[in-house]
């Protein structure tokens, strides 16, 4: 579980810094690949609302809603800090509950 908790962490925030480059590019096909990988891992270990910002990203990158997406961007990044900071959290206790 560790291991899992800790890619996804590594992932996504890989995946972040990504978006908001190819948000400031305006190419949109990457922004809708990148959401949609983080909004892939996000259902996969249950981080929701992770995945429901991004995907508001994917919707808006098919549409090429740009005028959107700055706000979309922090959003996923509040939240994931957000989430992130939770599962460091757990990852901490699961640690000091293993010594």
């Amino acid at each position: 579980m560790k291991e899992l908790i800790n890619g996804f962490i590594s992932d996504t925030k890989k995946l972040i810094t990504k978006i908001k480059l190819s948000i400031e590019e305006e190419n949109f096909e990457e922004v809708q690949e990148h959401a949609h990988a983080i909004k892939g891992s996000a259902h996969n270990i249950g981080a929701l609302a992770i995945a429901e910002s991004a995907n508001r990203i994917v919707n808006e990158s098919k549409k090429r809603a740009y005028i959107n997406m700055p706000e979309s961007y922090i959003n996923l990044v509040q939240i994931s800090g957000i989430t992130i900071s939770a599962l460091n959290f757990y990852l901490d206790e699961y640690d000091s509950a293993s010594l």
